[in-house]
């Protein structure tokens, strides 16, 4: 994802992000001028927010964006973005102190009606949330959302639900909405305790709907299991699993179901009905590639249920996204160890912590993680591959083996776990381990490229099986024509077998596709000298040297630089 400015989108007349579009707001002429130490640290003030914005450090930028428009009270651009960057970087209650002047002001009024609507219904203030939904544009996003929170406004305030659902009724008539529609009338019904109709309205959502989101599924399979309708709600968590093997949250509902636990429904007020629908909301932008305007709605989902495990993953998702390890990590960790959510918010902490180069910290999580769960292979799968990316070998060796003795046999993830242990075992000079493991998986998975390449490859560097290793090289071409690495290892296995001529094409070819890999570089550099294009070797050598090869790598190419390549078996005994 590109990590740019954020930027000030209409939400199809809903809301909108602060951002670059915006403009610099005029700030007094005394800012620009330094004329004295008020003004200087006004602008310096100004300048800092619009930074900690350009980095999405959303708090930073809303703290200081607040103290530049509070000495610029008169300045509606500051007073939009302040208001903006509050929201987005979740302190609601602050926003909504900022978002009444700024209700009816265009884009950024819908946005601070939203606000305050949310506010309102957190307080159980139907009336102030209704007369707001009536003043709102009704046309672009509005469409769906303000019938849709007018129903849970209409509901709190005690209209019945049948005045309720009839708010509902517009929505289903805009393509594509129905499935939102039946979930939030089964939502309705449910918490009305018209199980049937609830049921009905359900099925019907799920049937509008190739892909169902899974917060409708637990919806229906929590009224079923409440039914006494054990087995259909299995039916429908199995069909789903089917689908999307590696949710958790199915995952955690299936064993809620066999172990009987008691069921209860998502929704239990009209607050929580209308967290739904900013939480709904929040997942829609956030996966059309709006993650900035999925956050406002997310922490608005929060505002109106701060125990919602799964909006406050979103939240944490969205950081995450948007480069903010350090908030993705808070907001994992703020999930409760109860929540089904849990294991794996936990799960990208120790993702979060491996990207901000806290190796350590992270390996403290997945070990805690892999304690928890004694028979779960995951933590230590993602252990291993942790400490192959920190190149530690032998720790990465004995994770792979704790995740195999833990791995079922007719695991569809078996084979990658055997070609991880494969790799890790070679780099750890292991290698008639490694060899097992990586035949292991290729049985299961003999056109697979990257298994063939590796495989291919250390066979062809060691001088061992070459006609093999060649046509599984060759077969990873084919199946991967423009992989630079793919194609160096063809040219280095005709390197191996002493068909120079053939092995200088495809390592050419390896360098227009990796042009600045050192080891397909110094490989090219060694196919030129055997062919006598000696000062070509040469200047591949120097290249080699200049993208960093490693400190052993660099003394032998020196060397080669100095002196050349000897006979061919002396080339062969080296890179």
């Amino acid at each position: 994802m590109n990590r740019t400015p954020i930027r000030p989108i209409a939400i199809l007349a809903a809301a909108v992000l602060a951002g670059a579009a915006l403009g610099a707001p005029a700030l007094a002429a005394s800012d620009a001028r330094g004329d004295d130490a008020a003004a200087g640290s006004r602008y310096g003030s100004y300048l800092a927010g619009r930074h900690a914005e350009t980095i999405y450090d959303l708090g930073n930028a809303a703290r200081f964006m607040a103290r530049v428009s509070g000495e610029e009270p008169d300045n509606l651009e500051l007073r939009e973005r302040t208001f903006l960057l509050t929201a987005s970087a979740g302190f609601i209650e602050q926003a909504a102190a900022l978002a009444g002047p700024l209700e009816g002001e265009g884009d950024v009024g819908v946005a601070a009606s939203l606000v305050l609507l949310a506010d309102d219904m957190a307080k159980g203030d139907e009336d102030a949330a209704l007369a707001r939904l009536d003043a709102l544009p009704e046309d672009g996003l509005n469409r769906l959302l303000g019938p849709v929170l007018r129903a849970w406004a209409l509901y709190g305030r005690g209209d019945g639900v049948d005045a309720a659902l009839a708010q509902l009724e517009p929505v289903r008539a805009e393509g594509g909405a129905g499935t939102m529609a039946d979930m939030q009338a089964g939502l309705l019904l449910d918490l009305a305790g018209r199980a049937a109709e609830a049921r009905q309205a359900f099925e019907e959502a799920m049937a509008a709907s190739d892909r169902p989101p899974f917060r409708l599924v637990q919806a229906y399979v929590s009224l079923l299991r409440r039914q006494g309708e054990g087995e259909a709600a299995n039916r429908a968590l199995r069909d789903y699993y089917e689908r999307n093997p590696n949710s958790e949250l199915v995952r955690a509902e299936l064993e809620r179901l066999q172990a009987d636990d008691a069921a209860t429904p998502i929704v239990l007020s009209a607050q929580d009905g209308a967290a739904e629908v900013f939480f709904g909301t929040a997942g829609s932008f956030y996966r059309q590639d709006e993650p900035q305007i999925g956050l406002i709605f997310g922490h608005l989902a929060l505002s109106l249920r701060p125990g919602m495990d799964i909006a406050r993953f979103l939240v944490g998702d969205i950081l995450d996204a948007l480069g903010r390890e350090k908030d993705a990590i808070e907001t994992f960790r703020a999930i409760d160890e109860a929540s089904p959510l849990y294991w794996e918010a936990r799960m990208r902490v120790a993702e979060a912590l491996a990207r901000l180069q806290r190796a350590d910290d992270a390996v403290i999580e997945l070990r805690h993680l892999a304690d928890r769960r004694a028979l779960d292979p995951e933590p230590l799968n993602r252990l291993g591959d942790l400490m192959r990316v920190e190149e530690r070998w032998d720790e990465a060796v004995v994770a792979y083996r704790g995740a195999l003795a833990r791995i079922s046999p007719d695991d569809p993830g078996l084979w990658a776990l055997h070609y991880a242990m494969g790799i890790a075992l070679e780099r750890s000079q292991q290698w008639e381990e490694a060899e097992k493991a990586l035949l292991t998986a290729l049985d299961s998975q003999p056109e697979h490229p990257y298994l063939l390449n590796y495989l291919g490859y250390s066979w062809a560097d060691q001088g061992l099986n070459l006609d093999r290793a060649r046509a599984m090289i060759e077969r990873a071409v084919e199946l991967r024509p423009t992989d630079g690495y793919i194609v160096d290892s063809l040219g280095w296995v005709l390197y191996r077998a002493g068909e120079y001529p053939d092995a200088v094409r495809h390592l050419e070819r390896a360098v227009e596709l990796r042009p600045t890999d050192p080891v397909i570089n110094d490989h090219l550099g060694d196919a030129y000298w055997q062919v006598g294009r000696h000062q070509e070797a040469r200047f591949q050598w120097q290249r080699a040297l200049s993208f960093g090869t490693g400190i052993e790598a660099d003394a032998t190419i020196r060397g080669k630089i100095e002196h050349g390549l000897g006979a061919r078996s002396e080339a062969q005994a080296g890179d």
